[in-house]
C-alpha cells in the first residue's frame, strides 16, 4: 500500500524473485502473494502484537477499493460484535447507550458502527446523536456525520426527529 484514498487505498505491487538462503522483509502495511515455487519454500513469521493495534483492512487487488475493515484492538472488536448483536436482536433499549458511544471518545470506526445501530434502533435517538456529531468541531467523524445527516434530509424531505421511527430492517 503506497496510500490512501476516502474509498480505499493505492495499491503498489511488485514481483520479487526469493534468493536461497536470503531473508527477506516485509513492513506491517504490505501483504504477500506467492504464486509459485520452484522446488521447496519454508518460511518463518515473526510476528510480535503492538501496543495500539491498527485496524485491519482488505483492499480489492483490482482498483484499491476498502472491501473490509476490522478493529485490531480485541476489546473493540468484541464491542462492535456485541453492538451488532443488539442490532439484530432489535432491543431499541440500547439506542440511547449507542448514540453515547457514538458521541464519546475513541477508535472511531466503533463510534460510527454504533451510530449506525443507534439510527437502525431507534430513528430519533440516533439523528440526534448525528446532528450532534456533525456539529463538532475537530472531531473525525463530523464531516461523514454531516454528509450522512444531508443525504437523510435529502431523501427524507420536511421530517424532524420526533417524526423519526425506528428501523424495522
Amino acid at each position: 500500500m503506497s496510500g490512501e484514498r476516502h474509498d480505499g487505498a493505492v495499491l503498489h505491487m511488485r514481483e520479487m524473485v526469493f534468493e536461497q538462503d536470503r531473508p527477506m522483509e516485509f513492513d506491517h502495511a504490505s501483504s504477500r502473494l506467492i504464486d509459485g515455487v520452484d522446488g521447496y519454500l519454508a518460511m518463518l513469521r515473526l510476528t510480535r502484537s503492538p501496543q495500539c493495534p491498527g485496524p485491519t483492512r482488505e483492499f480489492a487487488l483490482a482498483d484499491g477499493r476498502l472491501l473490509h475493515r476490522a478493529s485490531g484492538n480485541r476489546r473493540d472488536s468484541r464491542d462492535e460484535m456485541a453492538m451488532a448483536l443488539l442490532g439484530r436482536m432489535g432491543r431499541r433499549d440500547a439506542a440511547g447507550p449507542l448514540a453515547q458511544i457514538a458521541s464519546g471518545e475513541g477508535n472511531e470506526h466503533l463510534r460510527w458502527q454504533a451510530l449506525r445501530n443507534a439510527l437502525a434502533l431507534d430513528s430519533a435517538v440516533g439523528l440526534a446523536a448525528l446532528e450532534e456529531l456533525s456539529g463538532r468541531v475537530g472531531d473525525a467523524l463530523a464531516m461523514p456525520a454531516a454528509k450522512l445527516h444531508r443525504q437523510l434530509v435529502v431523501e427524507h424531505p420536511g421530517r424532524t426527529r420526533r417524526e423519526w421511527q425506528p428501523c424495522l430492517a
